[in-house]
C-alpha cells in the first residue's frame, strides 16, 4: 500500500469484488478527513467510544488494542490525551503522531486490514 500511495496516479480501492473508491492516493485520504493520525495502544481494554467522545477526534479505528484517532489538530488531541491519561489513569502505551496514509483510508473503507 506504500509503493501504491507514493507511485500510483490513481488508485481503486476494492471490497468483496466491487471497485468502492476511486481516485488519486491524495484525494482519497483528504476525502475521508485523515489529515493526522494519532495512534494509540491501551492494553487495559479501552473502548473505541471512549476515544469517538474526545472533542478533536473525527473517526475511530480499532485493531485489537490499537486505536487510530483521525483528526486535524493532533498536536492538541496528544494534550488532551496526556491530561485524560493523567486524570484517570489510563494505561496508554506507545503514542504517535502520523499523517493519514492509504492503508488508513482501505481500512476506514472495508473495516478491514490488509492481507500480507
Amino acid at each position: 500500500m506504500e509503493e501504491a500511495e507514493q507511485l500510483c496516479e490513481r488508485v481503486g480501492i476494492m471490497d468483496h469484488g466491487q471497485i468502492i473508491a476511486l481516485d488519486t492516493p491524495a484525494n482519497l485520504i483528504s476525502k475521508q478527513n485523515m489529515d493526522s493520525a494519532v495512534e494509540i495502544f491501551s492494553p487495559n481494554g479501552m473502548s473505541k467510544e471512549f476515544f469517538e467522545k474526545l472533542p478533536k477526534v473525527d473517526k475511530v479505528t480499532q485493531d485489537g488494542e490499537n486505536f487510530i484517532l483521525h483528526t486535524r489538530e493532533a498536536l492538541s488531541l496528544l494534550t488532551d490525551i496526556v491530561h485524560l491519561r493523567e486524570q484517570n489513569k489510563l494505561s496508554l502505551k506507545n503514542i504517535s503522531v502520523r499523517e493519514a496514509t492509504l492503508e488508513d483510508v482501505f481500512l476506514e473503507l472495508t473495516g478491514r486490514k490488509l492481507r500480507e
